[in-house]
């Protein structure tokens, strides 16, 4: 299943509802989700590819992207900086 920028304009406590609705998706369905918010795809995805301008600029891990974030050369709109939602630990 795609799923398209879900976050997008929702509230905070929406989005934490919409996470749990795609984890538990996930477990029964293939589920490709593209999304600018770092915070909620890192919650959701294993594996990452991230787009700039139509190419393929990194791909990986969500953990490795995880670890590397702050280090990152990439610009922080490449892994949505800004866009925070409160992380569990």
């Amino acid at each position: 299943m795609l799923i398209d920028e879900p976050s997008e304009g929702l509230a905070p406590v929406v989005i934490e509802q919409l996470i749990e609705a795609i984890s538990e998706l996930s477990k029964t369905s293939t589920v490709i989700l593209v999304e600018q918010n770092f915070l909620v795809a890192s919650k959701l995805a294993q594996y990452f590819v991230i787009i700039e301008e139509g190419k393929s600029v990194d791909r990986g891990l969500m953990v490795d992207l995880e670890q590397d974030k702050e280090n990152s050369s990439l610009p922080g709109s490449c892994i949505g900086y800004g866009h925070e939602i409160e992380k569990e630990s």
